[in-house]
């Protein structure tokens, strides 16, 4: 990739940071159980349509399970302080 593509990896990676802070200060107030339900029943259902819809290589869709792994992990381990 060129420095361009790094410049934009390095802006993704500052985005995940930050919705990942929100989604600890999220779960900090309405708590992990109600968090996982509105997930599990708006997001996920999108996410599978988006990706039937697309045709992945296996590196893709390891990053995907990677970033959907550590999202949840994330917010588990943040949710029980």
């Amino acid at each position: 990739m060129t420095a361009g593509g790094r410049e934009f990896q390095d802006a993704g990676a500052a985005q995940l940071k930050d919705r990942l802070q929100i989604s600890v200060q999220l779960i900090i107030k309405v708590g992990v159980e109600v968090v996982m339900q509105l997930i599990n029943s708006k997001c996920i259902s999108c996410l599978l349509a988006g990706i039937d819809a697309c045709t992945l290589t296996k590196s893709e869709l390891s990053s995907l399970d990677f970033t959907v792994n550590r999202f949840f992990s994330e917010t588990l381990q943040n949710g029980q302080h």
